[in-house]
């Protein structure tokens, strides 16, 4: 860009310096380099793909994106030598403080996200944990109450479901334990009284 004409937008907060591109750049006439001052405090919003992770995936991609972010070029060839791997060039690079804080800090969302999974994953292992034995799970996954491998161990007719009604219908094992299930719960609340 062209450092030596900056045009000053005057707003009521604060002014702007904008600095167009040289003349012979293709985007001359529509687009200008937007300097904010030090003091201002914003927020990036990055379009695309996420940011790389720094603990986790490829270390290549992630020591490329933070020289191509922090590290100013106009070629590839200014960010590392040819002869030289992504990780040594980001390795060899002596980053400023604030440059390393803004790198630690693009890991938060990701910890975050680590953060939420690990406690559904604790809910949800106190949720079986606490379930009534009737709707436990055993070491493999399976229900306490098999059903042989065509699912007629238990008819739904024996719990009150009306099997003629949906004779049309095929339904799975799933579906069948849920309606079995739903039976006997309509069955021992009963019709009297316990009416939700």
């Amino acid at each position: 860009h062209n450092t030596s004409l900056p045009r000053i937008k005057s707003t009521r907060r604060m002014k702007l310096q904008r600095y167009p591109f040289a003349e012979d750049h293709p985007m001359a006439g529509t687009h200008h380099v937007l300097c904010r001052p030090a003091d201002e405090k914003y927020v990036p919003n990055f379009v695309g793909g996420m940011l790389p992770r720094c603990d986790v995936g490829d270390r290549d991609f992630y020591c490329s994106t933070m020289l191509t972010l922090f590290v100013p070029w106009r070629s590839g060839r200014q960010l590392k030598e040819e002869h030289v791997s992504w990780i040594e060039a980001f390795d060899s690079r002596v980053f400023p403080p604030w440059q390393q804080r803004i790198m630690k800090n693009f890991n938060l969302r990701y910890e975050c996200l680590d953060a939420r999974d690990d406690y559904h994953a604790q809910m949800t292992k106190e949720t079986v944990k606490d379930m009534h034995p009737m709707f436990s799970m055993d070491e493999t996954g399976e229900a306490i109450m098999e059903f042989d491998a065509n699912g007629n161990d238990l008819s739904v007719d024996d719990y009150g479901v009306n099997s003629e009604e949906h004779s049309t219908i095929i339904h799975g094992v799933s579906y069948r334990r849920k309606m079995v299930k739903a039976a006997k719960i309509q069955r021992i609340m009963g019709t009297n009284g316990c009416n939700w």
